[in-house]
């Protein structure tokens, strides 16, 4: 729906948006009510295994905290009952068991899933009656409706397939050189994708399985960015931010804070009055064209061919005469000239996969300042400030109900489950200390 709503793709007659799969944020009905036709957006839920559907909520657009999943359908039951199958009280979490017409037989092939989702309904008067056990967690509200918190298990869904984490581990544990194995989900910008993280056989094997494992992370974040900008569409653009999203949000930043950030970045640069720059990962020029019209000579290099495309696509005839576009990752700095003016590292080193490809690319790069040149690097996450990070997009994202303890829990688990490399200042100062002549 969201990329529905990017593309303007929602015809103007459609009145009634009704949306199911996925929890529904408040973020996204307010983008459907502000359509001129939307009059009524509506929440749905329910497990395959009971019908596809079995609560709806029509939702408005000032509806308070979390977006509920409403009242049982017509023919449905729905109850929220604690440990011992007893309804929870009004305003208490519990787990959701849906009963009625619209409850599956069971699990085809498999009785003792069967007999563990597909329980007896104490509530029912009929003989034989099942209630379906979700393990999904839910309150009821004040008012009837019910709100809806996540999974109570390790189920998961990525991309509307349901996952148990535990059988994705299970199959990893009979890898011969894995001896232990867990699985999460996170974010990749904006898309949930499973992590695993394993415990190998033999630390003997480790060296060349980190390195491995280092470079597949490399072509994960290529294959995400030659994905994002090979798709058709609009014409090259001297200032593309496809791809930068709010962490708090998930969506795109606004032009003017772009801008601003932006050109604090190349007014400082534009101060040093560089001749003949390298840009190491210089992604869709939005620091080239800033420098552009200082410069004799501009090499910029990237790991996206797409990218690159769109870069070259955006150059004037006079600036294509003085830029070089290089295909190739950041630590390749073959075939360039020895020395230059300034080296820009901005907005890459979150993309390498450790610390250690990020130390061996700094001195890549400082190796090829000129006498008197500089080496900029920036955009860099600060490991120190992670925690408080992703403590506040937690508290940003979180409804007002939600407890401290759990806001606390969400906060270390994303930070366990972070895609990006953060490095400590320190590491900073460790590597100034074997550069004479580098510092802040």
């Amino acid at each position: 729906m969201r990329q529905l709503l990017r593309l303007g793709a929602i015809p103007p007659t459609v009145c009634t948006v009704n949306l199911a799969g996925e929890p529904l944020t408040m973020d996204l009905v307010r983008q459907l009510y502000a359509l001129p036709g939307v009059r009524r957006v509506a929440n749905l839920y329910g497990p395959t295994e009971t019908t596809t559907y079995s609560t709806y909520a029509n939702v408005a657009v000032d509806e308070p905290g979390v977006v509920p999943i409403g009242a049982p359908i017509l023919g449905t039951r729905v109850y929220v009952l604690d440990a011992s199958l007893s309804p929870s009280a009004v305003g208490e979490w519990g787990e959701i068991y849906i009963a009625g017409a619209g409850v599956g037989r069971g699990i085809l092939h498999d009785a003792a899933g069967t007999a563990r989702r597909f329980v007896p309904d104490p509530f029912c008067p009929t003989p034989g009656a099942r209630m379906y056990r979700t393990g999904d967690a839910g309150r009821v509200r004040a008012g009837g409706q019910i709100a809806f918190a996540g999974r109570i298990d390790d189920q998961v869904k990525v991309r509307g397939v349901r996952i148990e984490l535990q059988e994705v581990e299970a199959v990893l544990r009979q890898h011969p050189r894995v001896h232990d194995a867990a699985v999460i989900t996170r974010d990749a910008n904006g898309v949930a994708e499973l992590a695993a993280y394993v415990v190998a056989s033999s630390k003997d094997e480790l060296p060349s399985d980190i390195e491995a494992l280092a470079q597949e992370q490399v072509e994960h974040w290529r294959s995400v960015y030659d994905a994002s900008h090979a798709e058709g569409g609009a014409q090259p653009s001297r200032f593309d931010t496809r791809g930068w999203t709010s962490s708090f949000t998930g969506e795109p930043y606004d032009l003017p804070s772009m801008r601003a950030w932006v050109d604090g970045i190349v007014s400082r640069l534009r101060g040093l009055a560089p001749r003949r720059v390298l840009e190491i990962g210089c992604g869709t020029g939005l620091v080239l064209f800033g420098l552009i019209d200082l410069c004799e000579s501009y090499d910029a290099t990237d790991f996206s061919r797409p990218v690159l495309d769109r870069v070259r696509g955006a150059l004037t005839p006079p600036e294509s005469g003085k830029v070089r576009l290089l295909h190739r990752e950041a630590a390749d700095l073959s075939g360039l000239q020895d020395q230059y003016d300034l080296v820009v590292v901005n907005s890459v080193v979150q993309y390498l996969p450790n610390a250690d490809r990020a130390s061996a690319l700094l001195d890549a790069a400082a190796d090829r300042v000129a006498p008197g040149g500089h080496l900029f690097v920036g955009d860099v996450r600060n490991l120190a400030l992670l925690p408080m990070f992703h403590a506040a997009v937690q508290l940003a994202q979180a409804p007002p109900e939600r407890p401290l303890a759990e806001l606390a829990a969400r906060a270390s688990r994303a930070m366990r489950a972070e895609v990006e490399l953060a490095l400590d200042p320190r590491f900073f100062e460790l590597w100034c200390g074997r550069k004479p002549g580098f510092g802040p």
